[in-house]
């Protein structure tokens, strides 16, 4: 999360590893899952807040603050040896930065300062 927005706005992760939202904007920021099953509390700048899913789902959220922010996680099952990822965008998301899948065990959604 930062000042300028999610980045990114769309996340792939897998069942079981943690999800991980960091605040890296000046202000106070809050995560809410639309269906109402995660809510963060409030996360001050610099700090961070966990969750791991724990099936596989498309999770729509907002990240309450200064502005709201919308962001899309799609939590896939485990990969079996050899497969990789799906690396179509999502239907409904089509103008999200596409692909994202987080290249480390645990995905991270970060929160920065404004780019110039």
């Amino acid at each position: 999360m930062t000042d300028a927005g999610l980045r990114p706005q769309l996340l792939v992760s897998t069942v079981e590893l943690p999800i991980v939202w960091e605040n890296r904007s000046k202000a106070p920021v809050r995560i809410r899952y639309d269906n109402g099953t995660v809510d963060s509390g409030m996360i001050a700048p610099g700090q961070a807040f966990q969750t791991t899913p724990d099936a596989a789902v498309a999770i729509t959220y907002d990240v309450i603050g200064q502005r709201t922010l919308q962001g899309v996680i799609q939590v896939e099952p485990p990969l079996m040896p050899g497969e990789t990822p799906f690396h179509d965008p999502p239907k409904d998301y089509p103008d999200l930065n596409w692909p994202y899948v987080s290249p480390t065990p645990g995905a991270v959604a970060g929160v920065s300062d404004p780019v110039p």
